[in-house]
């Protein structure tokens, strides 16, 4: 209701200041909001939504879903409660596949208090699909039982280079959990420097099917598959996406790949870097 408040107009209130990085984040989802609103004028052009054709109506009630959730306001119920109220009703939908903060500190070491768990983001309808399709919920942690950052490479320090069944985490372990220096990755970004948030995720426990043997592009084109024809499929009904129908996030997603992919694979065979870098800044990724 405050992000509601500060873009439209309300009074302000007494609570304490939001950290810089709340505010930022607060400052971005207003920004947005302030986008889609604009767009949703562009669309209707000061005519009544009796004067809309059955496309624009559909196009503007997705861009006020995304206000919502940009907003914080969605309609849309999510599991409510304490911390360990929805805890324990995730645990009851989810099963053995759930991964919460006692399930991470059994496997890293990793201590988060109880009142720093975040909320859960999704409803329970969302979880009843998410373990339809053999999916697990996990808390993410963003520091390593040290307090520093929970990288790659401080995971496989941490795991001793090794999973529960012994096999390495990562080929060019040394056994001990140091890195090899022949590894092509080993000053790469993404294992010494980038981090998850602090958060619940929905992952799947397989590798995407016909994902495998592939470069980056094809895999993220399965990818999409995978959220047309399973996540969101017409079989899914409306838990996760209303009869079939993709959210308008993901659809964007989509669309955005579809436009880029061309030009994405010819700089694969000219200048991979560039490749990677502009496939991993689609929204997709």
């Amino acid at each position: 209701m405050e992000k509601f408040e500060a873009l439209f107009g309300g009074k302000k209130d007494d609570k304490m200041p939001a950290s810089p990085e709340k505010e930022m984040e607060e400052v971005f989802e207003l920004q947005k909001a302030a986008e889609l609103k604009k767009e949703i004028g562009e669309i209707t052009i000061g005519r009544g939504l009796e004067s809309l054709e059955i496309f624009e109506l559909k196009e503007v009630l997705n861009k006020y879903k995304q206000i919502e959730m940009s907003l914080g306001i969605s309609s849309e119920k999510k599991i409510e409660g304490t911390a360990q109220e929805q805890t324990d009703m995730a645990k009851e939908v989810m099963g053995e596949e759930f991964f919460g903060f006692q399930e991470v500190e059994k496997a890293f070491g990793i201590r988060i208090s109880p009142e720093d768990v975040p909320e859960i983001p999704f409803s329970r309808e969302e979880l009843e699909r998410a373990k339809e399709l053999s999916q697990f919920l996990v808390l993410r942690s963003d520091k390593a039982p040290d307090g520093k950052p929970l990288t790659l490479q401080k995971i496989n320090e941490i795991l001793k280079g090794k999973v529960s069944d012994g096999s390495k985490l990562l080929y060019s372990d040394d056994g001990k959990g140091e890195i090899k220096s022949d590894a092509w990755y080993k000053s790469e970004d993404f294992i010494k420097d980038e981090t998850p948030r602090l958060s619940w995720a929905l992952v799947s426990k397989e590798v995407i099917p016909n994902s495998t043997g592939k470069n980056y592009l094809q895999q993220t084109e399965e990818m999409l598959n995978y959220l047309k024809n399973q996540v969101f499929s017409a079989r899914g009904g409306s838990a996760l996406g209303g009869k079939g129908e993709i959210p308008v996030i993901y659809q964007e997603a989509i669309d955005e790949f579809e436009k880029e992919k061309g030009e994405i694979e010819k700089l694969m065979f000219s200048d991979w870097k560039e490749a990677a870098e502009k496939l991993s800044n689609l929204k997709i990724n």
